[in-house]
């Protein structure tokens, strides 16, 4: 298992935080929860694009994938769907949205804490 500090950068959505308002929900809880939630569906729609070796929906689903990551400071997800996003070809494919897959289940948990820090 990768450590915390290899998964999610911290610093990305303690910068969000600077952005809260008084009496405001906190920008970082809800990017983080945002990421959370449309994270599943991004998943599976890029698993069943990898499996048909669809390469266009692949890209385009791994760039979407890559923004977010960035969004929430998911370090070791970016790289991934980065490396996604250059495949060469469709056999590169579904390993990498193994690799991806497996990521968000051990990100996920340390965004959905990310209040408790």
């Amino acid at each position: 298992m990768e450590p915390a500090s290899a998964l999610v950068d911290p610093t990305v959505l303690q910068a969000l935080r600077e952005f809260r308002m008084p009496d405001e929900p906190d920008p970082a809880d809800e990017v983080a929860q945002a990421f959370v939630d449309v994270m599943p569906d991004r998943l599976a729609r890029l698993r069943a694009a990898a499996q048909r070796g669809d390469m266009v929906e692949v890209k385009q689903l791994a760039h979407q994938v890559r923004g977010s990551c960035a969004a929430v400071g998911a370090i070791a997800m970016h790289a991934i769907a980065s490396d996604l996003e250059a495949a060469a070809t469709p056999a590169d494919m579904p390993p990498l949205v193994a690799q991806l897959e497996a990521l968000f289940d051990t990100t996920r948990p340390l965004l959905v804490s990310v209040d408790h820090r």
